[in-house]
């Protein structure tokens, strides 16, 4: 199933209705601002991963593999727990630098609306970040899950926090 900018997403059981943060995604001006947000913000969680503190990496190298040399209409999906709110830039940090640059290589992942969706800064930080509203509770079948799908389906990389 297709979304379309600016598309209402409604959802009956929650009586919410979402709108669309991506009504610019294929755009330059989207595609360079979103490339500035997750460059900046991975380098800066990379200078802290590698040069403040201590990290240790297992299997490294498998993953970084799997993010950089798969054939460009394979989707990959990963999967990791989630502790806090800098999860996802501090595990993105973990890349070598030559793949944080390259922004095709670049994440999408989900995340509740009711936190990282709740008003319009918000909503255009974590979209510019490739993060994509889902409904806690809704299950799969919404329209969040469904632009992740589509996005594997692209040869995209879609990473998931499943709690």
């Amino acid at each position: 199933m297709a979304h379309y900018a600016g598309e209402n997403w409604h959802n009956a059981k929650l009586s919410q209705a979402l709108t669309f943060p991506f009504k610019l995604y294929k755009s330059q001006l989207y595609n360079w601002l979103s490339c500035t947000v997750m460059t900046s913000s991975f380098l800066l969680c990379k200078v802290f991963l590698e040069r403040l503190s201590q990290c240790k990496r297992f299997n490294f190298d498998q993953w970084n593999d799997a993010v950089t040399n798969r054939p460009s209409h394979v989707g990959l999906i990963t999967v990791s727990n989630h502790h806090c709110c800098v999860d996802d830039p501090g595990l993105l940090g973990l890349l070598p630098t030559s793949t944080i640059m390259n922004y095709k290589l670049m994440r999408w992942t989900l995340a509740a609306n009711n936190i990282c969706f709740t008003n319009f800064p918000l909503t255009f930080l974590f979209s510019s970040a490739r993060v994509v509203p889902v409904v806690r509770g809704d299950g799969i079948y919404q329209p969040g899950v469904d632009w992740a799908i589509e996005k594997l389906d692209q040869g995209d990389w879609v990473h998931i926090f499943p709690e």
